[in-house]
């Protein structure tokens, strides 16, 4: 099996961005998640160092800050963050020393989530579990059944999957043809320890034995089969989460994901807030790599999923509302169809010219401000604000 150590020399660009996003959401998340007045727990499932060897800092470090932040501001809110590390325990409990609201388990993920699991410790507590692995490791889908099944007040899941990496190894295993990628090094682990057996377990079940098969045997290349993968996995997410969000990280040069950014929630207001600051955390960073001119922008797509559709914005939008919506069930379908590509600015921008154009029509609840104005707000936290479509209007494709 490779060896980790290396990975913690420096920190690399998609390291960064994968941290970047997680910080984006942590401090509304908890802000959020505090008002339904339960516990709140956020634990990284492999917290590793906590800091790279080169300086920077990692998930364990952000996770803790903002913890330490938020309670600052108001300490009778109950959270702590669960940080979970074996290998690398020593320098993390170094690292995270000056944090008080840190429980550091020297432990794998599997003991662990057992043991969450069947010791029922968390009774009505908020849960954000980011789970964030280097290369191959077992991952049970079961834990994430299992959870969903516990009496928790709210579940979310932040899961960085690498597909890339469990397709090559699935094809050593079943000892089907190997496919070529360049620099993935630092997305494929060999462990001769692993088997198909613990890959049905990762995957739960034997679907991608039969998906890689008609890669081997020529009937669809690779990138198909690791769209048809993921979108099999997002599947059975779907069957403990309403909602879940699959963000593939690309390389231009093969189009094939490195691996998944997967998100799941039972939440709308939890899918519309994620979705949002992965759209502008992404956005921005790639503008900034891009300013800098760093290999990341020359290398990798930002995740669009509008390209590969042919409808326009205006069109989907006109065509959901076949019946009156009200705007954030709106957002909710529109993220679920374009992922990141928009953010909710970038929606709203969308409904506001269309209203403009009379091809929708908007209806506020309360119709008036405070100060007794026309309510004109797309703020859906304040008002109750429905759309249908306009008398005098026609698809812009017709």
């Amino acid at each position: 099996m490779k060896s980790t150590d290396n990975f913690f020399d420096q920190k690399r660009p998609w390291s960064k961005l994968k941290d970047e996003i997680l910080v984006s959401y942590l401090m509304p998340y908890i802000t959020k998640i505090s008002h339904t007045g339960y516990p709140i727990t956020i634990a990284d499932c492999f917290a590793g160092k906590g800091r790279f060897d080169d300086g920077q800092p990692g998930s364990p470090l952000y996770i803790a800050k903002a913890i330490d932040d938020f309670k600052s501001k108001k300490p009778e809110t109950q959270i702590n963050g669960i940080f979970v590390e074996q290998k690398y325990y020593k320098d993390l409990k170094e690292n995270l020393r000056s944090f008080k609201f840190c429980q550091l388990l020297e432990s794998d993920y599997e003991k662990w989530i057992n043991r969450f699991i069947h010791e029922n410790i968390a009774p009505k507590r908020n849960l954000l579990l980011y789970v964030d692995p280097y290369g191959i490791k077992h991952i049970p889908f079961k834990f994430f059944k299992q959870i969903g099944d516990l009496d928790l007040n709210s579940f979310e899941l932040l899961l960085n999957f690498n597909s890339f990496g469990f397709l090559r190894e699935g094809c050593r295993l079943l000892e089907l043809r190997d496919f070529d990628c360049d620099e993935d090094s630092d997305v494929y682990e060999k462990d001769e320890a692993n088997s198909i057996q613990r890959m049905n377990a990762i995957a739960d079940g034997h679907y991608w034995q039969k998906i890689l098969r008609r890669y081997s045997e020529n009937n669809i290349e690779m990138k198909e089969a690791e769209r048809i993968f993921s979108e099999s996995y997002t599947t059975k997410l779907k069957a403990i989460f309403n909602y879940v969000v699959n963000i593939p990280i690309k390389n231009k040069k093969s189009n094939l994901p490195k691996y998944r950014i997967v998100f799941g929630t039972n939440s709308e207001d939890g899918l519309l807030l994620v979705a949002d600051k992965m759209s502008r955390t992404w956005k921005e960073f790639v503008e900034r790599e891009q300013k800098g001119q760093q290999l990341l922008f020359a290398e990798f797509d930002f995740p669009d999923a509008t390209a590969f559709t042919f409808d326009k914005l205006e069109d989907v939008i006109w065509d959901i509302l076949t019946t009156p919506h009200e705007l954030k069930i709106l957002l909710v379908k529109l993220v679920e169809k374009y992922g990141i590509s928009y953010s909710e600015s970038e929606l709203k921008n969308c409904c506001r010219k269309m209203e403009k154009d009379r091809s929708i029509m908007v209806k506020r609840v309360p119709s008036f401000t405070p100060t007794g104005k026309t309510a004109t707000s797309w703020e859906y936290r304040k008002y109750k604000i429905y759309l249908e479509r306009g008398q005098s209007c026609q698809k812009s494709l017709l």
